[in-house]
């Protein structure tokens, strides 16, 4: 199981969100258990679109995610590896050449 978070990108309250997800073949309970570790209510779990189960966070929860071992990945990722369903596109991660840094994955999904 992974915890992924995205970009800080959805404007809320004069901050920048972000989406909390979780493997798209993982357990939506273990996405819950990492969402109260973060002191989360589940009542703010989103699931509106059943494809896209996740948790809004703010800048200071997305750092504690990170912190507890969530790992960060640009949205597009976050789509490709949590979507529940069908998969609609590809996705080819960011090269270590081309950012200067690791994948943000292993390779095991």
């Amino acid at each position: 199981m992974t915890i992924y978070v995205d970009e800080a990108a959805l404007p809320y309250r004069g901050a920048l969100y972000c989406h909390m997800m979780i493997d798209r073949d993982a357990d939506l309970e273990e996405l819950h258990l990492f969402a109260e570790r973060l002191g989360l209510k589940r009542r703010w779990f989103q699931n509106q679109k059943p494809q896209y189960p996740h948790y809004d966070l703010s800048p200071r929860m997305r750092a504690k995610a990170i912190l507890f071992g969530a790992v960060e990945i640009e949205s597009a990722g976050l789509l490709y590896y949590c979507k529940r369903g069908p998969l609609l596109f590809s996705y080819t991660p960011p090269s270590e050449e081309s950012h200067g840094e690791s994948t943000p994955h292993d390779g095991t999904i």
